[in-house]
């Protein structure tokens, strides 16, 4: 039955006494449970704590604890614990007992007792509630003074001050009295003064003042004497002023609340300093009769009664005519804790969750701890300290229960509150819990869960399932119980660590519920009831679910501490993560400026960094990261503000303005120097003042820093001044200003009558204000020394302003809403009011203010993605119209930063007054989230629903990092690249472009490209050139295009002395580097043409001797218009001459137009048989030039009639078909019928350097690929011969024989060119020629001396033909063609082929006519008269 029911059924018994009703109300007050009544019943308080003691050395001491008594405690008991934290027995301590009240007592606190010596505390144990602890108490001894700062000796004048300083450390503080000349110093009080730090101010020395001074301190009946400080005083003034200096400065201190303080200062100068004190910049008033600043000594400043408020910078200011001069002193005021809130005496029931609170103030901020039973609590997941003060239990059990205090302390004390928490057993009513049974701290257990008295209680839950887990949250689902007799009104899910006992609950009316706050990567167990009207129903099967492992980052930072170094650098500390899922690898230390969006950081390996190169005294936030080997980032520390130390500002005052004001006085006006440049507070400025002309003199005057104006008196009359500034802050005196001038009136105007009025008054109303302006009277010669403005409803002048004389305006505030107002103006000067001016005026009616509604959020926001960089975000306000129209000077805020995990997100802001807005500048391929809310006036609704999108992928925005090239492993010509995605990808990486190059001039179209897909950051580059540098660099590209290039790296591959072989180097593209078969090719090819000469002049030889016997041998053809022509040099125009073709077997068609060798002859499964003759060495039909011979044999080809008769050189070259197996350069070593790799056999080349190519052949079959045609042009040579692509030829044996015969056959299929003849080399003189074309239509001029034929003219067997092509230019008259093979870009010859006998001997006579024609051509040569 609870209270109000037994109040209830006692009310009859009101009527029938007084005693009746002092039962009832006893009743009631003890069943009430009301904290004041638990208070009273037991109040857990000390009226008597242990205090800090100091005992001289061998005294005896006491520690006193009581607690209040309480009738609801009857029963304790005290002990005390030791200096080490143990708690005291007195077993066997002579100098300690514990006396029948408890007190402890020291009989003796001898010297060198340190174990004796430290912090008491007592400890009062309440049977059957728990133990309260008193405050600490520290117990010290005595030491006897200590003269610190000695008095100096000094030299003064008379009238000037004098200061000694005696400074003095004492426990408990000693008192000073000085002594001079060994006697005690009777002091002057109206000269003299002993400040309470001790030191002695003498004001208005005389010079009777002069002697030896010393001080006395005295502590404990010990005393100490300084040393001694003569005061020498001289009676003459100064010769010359001299400016203030400091002979005493005050120091900064530490105070407590309600005390008295002291800042010393001194100064001395010529004249004689005044010293003035400024807090903050602004001078102090000690005229104040309330005020509790007082000027004492010579110019020290006291302050009693100190609050917290008078904490700052105070500075002291000397200054004389001469300078100024000024010193500072911070003063800080510490506040003892003081409870706000106190902890109260709680009762609830196991398994729920508690708060204690418990909230506190003081400066500095104090440090709180919990005690439970007088043992300082450790946090843990289930008792945490929150918001720094409160104590949360979670899961409260049976043990729980105690005595509970909150300990607050800082500097200044230490104060401590006491609650009791009883923990009752579930169900049971708290109100029924009787407060005279103390000791009863648990109720008698009830009946368990489901097995209430009630049978109508719901069933257990059905299918209790865990659906969802994360590392701090576990989400619970549940169907109804299968029987309740009525309603189910709530669940409770009980829930607890597996095999822990401490059990916790958590209730709620829906079928499921999230349990969040867990521990990750812990199994817990979960229990659910359902509870209806009936009571608490029974319980489900238990089940278990495991929260996840949460993101293996470090844990957060603890006690990040910043403080500033210097006025540029600032420093912080920290301590590593006591938590975290992964190690710390490193830290970035994030800090930012001010209000500044632009964020720094730095990386530290360590636990503190130093910041440098800042703004100075520049506020910055600065914040932790602790990041995991992986880079993963942890949680941030909370941001902590540090300022930069100031400095002397770094410019003067600003627009600094002088006025004479009057023929003596001078007006300086200025402003303050630019903020950023200030490095401080600005808290004064100096004036320097001359009369221009004078070097020397001059004066100088301060004032406070919160001034803008000062007028400089006592000037002479008509006379021109130049005046600067300084600005001051407690660093140090800034650059001065330019000096400026300015001149005093030559005459003072008139003041000996009052000014005129003042005309062109103007009124501008407001509903609330009237804005007036006005123009001086006309006259000049009248002083104004200022402006009375009054005002009055209806009435003028019932209230009054004063401005000064050069103000033209005045804004008048505060008045009503449509009213009439009279507005009056006036000058004044010493004579007194000028005549007003006035004009009336009515004030506006006021705004009808709307309603202050409540704002709300809009609703329906939705963010449109419009490109990689920008989203469109819109919404809708549901307190605009249908219209959706602001018209009521409401805006709105948009607020939206990226996808974060961070408890201290970095947002962005923007402002708009429509109902979207874009945002830009956004990062692409990134999650936001954009939220916004309503401003109007100074209201705003709350944040309305966040939304979210992602911004379209961009092409990579940066290349990828950290290319590095080196050689494989096993292969000089072969290296591997590796790289890093890039740092802003902006979408998903799906391919990587590799460039490459050994001249990196060239455009990038030409460099080597290599694609590599996107998941791959490795790649190898093959088939490189030896002892060659190459320049690479690669590019990302995503779905959107291609990002920029990295920069480029350069590598040179590895040198090697062997020849190429086969598929191990290809040139990309570039020169190489000869190696020593190149060498030894070159050495091989100068040999052949030296041969090559030597042959062709032979045959040349024979060749004239024939032709000098032919019927048109005296034929000349005499060109005309050109004299003098330059004979041929045979060596730099070789490239022109022709080897005369040969006769092939008989036959075979002399007067074919087309040339065999420009024919594909088809396939053919017998091959043409080649028939030789064997000749003597001299018959031409068996002569192979030298060059030509090697390799011959059966696979030498066969030659055409064409090729058989003489022809003369034309430029359209010839493609000749060479045998396949001569022109193989890298012969497989795994073919049987391939040729040895050290074949000797040179390449037919000249010395210089040529292109080449290889002719490749299809193994598998056995038809010869057409031949390529030439260019056209002899000297199109270009490039080296090693600037083109060099592919190998692969033929088989089986099938080289075919090839040879087909290229020797004629056939009548079609010619097929494969391609032009590369372009010449620039040495196009000394390449290899192209041989002409058999196929000409006419016979060319060969030589001058040489017969025409004609063109149709058919010569007898064995007799040598020269054709002329009409198309042809002019060339030599090398009459014998030079049999040179053509190839095409992707071919090489080895050997040329062999040339065929000649079948007829009269030839051979021929060519001797032929040869001695040769020599006369020769002697022509000689004799410059022939033309090439």
């Amino acid at each position: 039955m609870g209270p109000e029911a037994s109040l209830h059924l006692r009310r009859p018994t009101l009527l029938l006494s007084a005693v009746s009703v002092l039962l009832l109300l006893s009743a009631c007050f003890c069943s009430s449970t009301s904290s004041a009544a638990r208070t009273n019943a037991g109040v857990l308080e000390f009226s008597e704590e242990p205090q800090d003691t100091v005992v001289p050395p061998g005294s005896s001491a006491a520690l006193h604890c009581v607690l209040k008594p309480s009738a609801a405690y009857p029963s304790s008991f005290i002990t005390w614990r030791g200096p080490d934290g143990s708690v005291l027995n007195f077993i066997g301590d002579s100098l300690r007992r514990q006396l029948g009240n408890g007190t402890l007592f020291f009989s003796s606190v001898p010297i060198g007792m340190s174990t004796l010596l430290g912090t008491y505390q007592c400890l009062v144990h309440l049977d059957g509630v728990g133990t309260i602890a008193s405050r600490k108490a520290n117990l010290s001894i005595a030491f006897g003074p200590h003269v610190s700062q000695q008095p100096q000796s000094q030299t003064v004048h008379v009238g000037q001050i004098a200061h000694l300083v005696c400074g003095v450390e004492a426990n408990p503080p000693a008192s000073v009295v000085w002594l001079k000349n060994d006697q005690v110093l009777t002091l002057d009080d109206t000269r003299m003064m002993q400040l309470p730090s001790g030191s002695l101010d003498i004001s208005d020395v005389e010079y009777w003042d002069a002697g030896m001074y010393r001080c006395n301190a005295t502590s404990l009946n010990r005393h100490a004497l300084s040393e001694k400080a003569k005061l020498t005083v001289q009676q003459d003034q100064f010769a010359h002023p001299t400016a203030p200096r400091f002979v005493a400065k005050p120091a900064s201190a530490v105070v407590i609340e309600g005390s008295t303080v002291t800042l010393g200062c001194a100064a001395i100068g010529n004249p004689t300093p005044w010293v003035t004190w400024l807090k903050d910049g602004v001078n102090i008033d000690f005229a104040d009769l309330d005020s509790r600043f007082l000027l004492i000594g010579t110019g020290s400043l006291q302050i009693s009664n100190v609050q917290v408020r008078d904490a700052g910078a105070y500075q002291c200011r000397a200054e004389n005519k001469e300078d100024s001069l000024d010193a500072m002193a911070n003063l800080d005021v510490q506040v003892p804790p003081n409870f706000k809130k106190r902890p109260q005496d709680s009762f609830a029931e196991e398994k729920e969750d508690l708060e204690l609170s418990c909230d506190v103030e003081g400066h500095p901020e104090p440090r709180v701890v919990w005690l439970k039973n007088g043992e300082e609590i450790k946090q843990n997941e289930y008792m945490q300290v929150l918001n720094g003060n409160n104590l949360r239990i979670l899961g409260l059990m049976s043990l729980d229960a105690g005595i509970f205090q909150c300990v607050a302390s800082n500097p200044a004390g230490e104060v401590q509150a006491a609650a009791r928490l009883t923990v009752l057993r579930p169900g049971m009513n708290k109100l029924s819990h009787n407060q005279h049974h103390p000791k009863e701290n648990i109720i008698p257990k009830r009946a368990p869960l489901g097995e209430s008295a009630f049978t109508d209680v719901p069933t257990e839950p059905q299918e209790v399932m865990a659906p969802f887990t994360n590392a701090r949250f576990i989400t619970l689902k549940w169907k109804e119980p299968e029987h309740s007799s009525t309603p189910v009104l709530a669940y409770s899910v009980y829930y607890k660590l597996k095999d822990s006992d401490r059990e916790r609950v958590a209730n709620t009316s829906r079928p499921d519920i999230s349990i969040s706050g867990l521990t990750p990567t812990r199994t817990y167990v979960f229990r659910v009831a359902a509870i209806n009207s009936q009571g608490v129903g029974k319980l489900s099967d238990p089940i278990e679910a495991s929260t996840l492992a949460e993101a293996h980052v470090p844990g957060i930072p603890k006690s990040l501490k910043v403080y500033a170094t210097s006025s540029s650098s600032i420093a912080s500390e920290w301590q590593p993560p006591e938590g975290g899922e992964a190690p710390v690898s490193y830290y970035k230390m994030f800090y930012m400026q001010g209000d500044s969006s632009v964020e720094h950081h730095v990386v530290t390996y360590n636990t503190s960094f130093e910041v440098r190169d800042l703004k100075k005294y520049s506020e910055y936030s600065v914040w932790v990261v602790a990041f995991s080997p992986n880079h993963e980032p942890g949680a941030s520390t909370e941001q902590v503000i540090a300022r930069t130390l100031g400095d002397i500002p770094d410019e003067a005052p600003s627009n600094v303005t002088l006025e004479a004001a009057s023929s003596t006085s001078i007006v300086v006006r200025w402003e303050p120097p630019p903020e950023h440049t200030q490095n401080g507070l600005i808290n004064g400025y100096k004036i320097r003042y001359k009369r221009k002309g004078r070097n020397k003199g001059g004066e100088t005057v301060s004032t406070a820093g919160n001034r803008r104006m000062y007028v400089i008196t006592e000037l002479d009359r008509d006379a021109e001044y130049q005046v600067r500034m300084w600005a001051l802050n407690a660093n140090g005196t800034g650059p001065p200003t330019d000096w400026l001038s300015v001149s005093t009136l030559d005459n003072d105007l008139d003041e000996s009558k009052v000014p005129d009025a003042p005309i062109n008054l103007r009124v501008r109303p407001a509903a609330d204000s009237v804005h007036v302006t006005w123009t001086p009277a006309p006259g000049k010669n009248v002083m104004v020394r200022g402006y009375t403005i009054g005002w009055g409803p209806g009435i003028p002048d019932v209230f009054s302003q004063v401005v000064e004389g050069k103000q033209r305006y005045y804004h008048i505030q505060n008045l009503k809403p449509n009213s009439e107002y009279v507005i009056s103006v006036r000058a004044y000067n010493n004579m007194g009011d000028g005549q007003p001016v006035y004009e009336s005026v009515r004030t506006r009616e006021e705004p009808i203010l709307e309603v202050a509604t409540p704002l709300l959020p809009p609703v329906g926001l939705e963010a449109v993605v419009l490109t990689a960089q920008s989203v469109v975000v819109y919404w809708t306000d549901s307190q605009l119209p249908k219209n959706q129209e602001v018209t009521d000077g409401r805006h709105y805020v948009v607020r939206y930063t990226s996808y974060h995990h961070s408890s201290n997100p970095r947002y962005k802001y923007t402002n708009t007054t429509q109902l979207n807005t874009v945002i830009v500048d956004l990062k692409p391929n990134t999650q936001y989230e954009f939220t916004v809310k309503v401003v109007k006036a100074h209201r705003e609704s709350p944040w309305s629903m966040v939304v979210y999108n992602t911004t379209q992928e961009a092409s990579p925005a940066t290349a990828p990092r950290d290319l590095t090239v080196v050689s494989s492993e096993g292969s000089i010509t072969n290296v591997n690249l590796n790289w890093q995605p890039p740092k802003t990808p902006n979408g998903q990486v799906v391919g990587y472009i590799i460039t490459y190059t050994i001249d990196h001039n060239k455009p990038e179209k030409d460099w080597a490209m290599e694609d590599i897909s996107g998941d791959r950051m490795t790649t190898s580059i093959k088939n490189l050139n030896p002892d060659t540098t190459y320049y690479f660099r690669i590019q990302a590209r995503n779905k959107m295009g291609y990002g920029p290039f990295s920069n480029i790296v350069t590598f040179k591959t590895p040198y090697t002395t062997g020849g190429y072989s086969h598929g191990s180097v290809h040139n990309h593209g570039g020169p190489g580097g000869l190696g020593q078969t190149n060498i030894m090719l070159l050495g091989v090819a100068v040999g052949l043409v030296a041969l090559l000469l030597v042959s062709s002049v032979a045959i040349f030889v024979c060749c004239r001797k024939k032709q000098e016997e032919s019927p048109e041998r005296n034929k000349k053809i005499v060109q005309k218009g050109k004299p003098n022509i330059k004979p041929p040099d045979l060596w730099i125009h070789h490239d022109q001459m022709e080897l005369k073709a040969l006769e092939q077997k008989n036959g075979q068609s002399s007067s074919s137009s087309q040339d065999p060798l420009d024919q594909d002859s088809p396939p053919s499964s017998d091959p043409p048989q080649i028939t030789r003759t064997n000749t003597s060495s001299i018959d031409k039909r068996t002569y192979v030039p030298s060059y030509l011979s090697q390799g011959g044999g059966s696979n030498s080809s066969r030659l055409s009639d064409d090729e058989r008769s003489s022809t003369a050189r034309r430029s359209k070259p010839v493609s000749v078909h060479v045998d396949a197996t001569l022109l193989h350069m890298d012969i497989q070593r795994d073919s049987a019928s391939s040729v040895s790799s050290n074949d000797p056999r040179p390449y037919p080349r000249t010395q210089y350097t040529v292109s080449r190519a290889h002719v490749t052949l299809d193994p598998g079959t056995s038809t010869v690929a057409s031949s390529t045609t030439i260019s056209e042009n002899p000297y199109s040579l270009q490039g080296g011969y090693d600037s083109v692509d060099r592919p190998h030829a692969h033929i088989s044996g089986a099938h080289a024989s075919n090839y040879s015969a087909l290229a020797a056959g004629s056939g009548n299929g079609d010619t097929n060119t494969l391609g032009k003849r590369m372009q010449g080399h620039p040495l196009k003189s000394f390449s290899v020629p192209a041989p002409p074309p058999q196929a000409g239509t006419g016979i060319r001029q060969s030589s001058p001396y040489k017969n025409k034929l004609p063109a149709a003219t058919q010569l007898p067997p064995g007799m040598s033909s020269l054709k002329r092509g009409s198309d042809a230019g002019r060339v030599s008259n090398c009459t014998t063609p030079l049999l040179t093979p053509s190839w095409g870009e992707n071919e090489m010859p080895n050997e040329t082929t062999r040339l065929q006998p000649s079948l007829s001997t009269e030839e051979l006579n021929q060519e001797m006519a032929n040869l001695e024609g040769l020599m006369k051509d020769l002697d022509a040569i000689t004799a410059k008269e022939f033309e090439c």
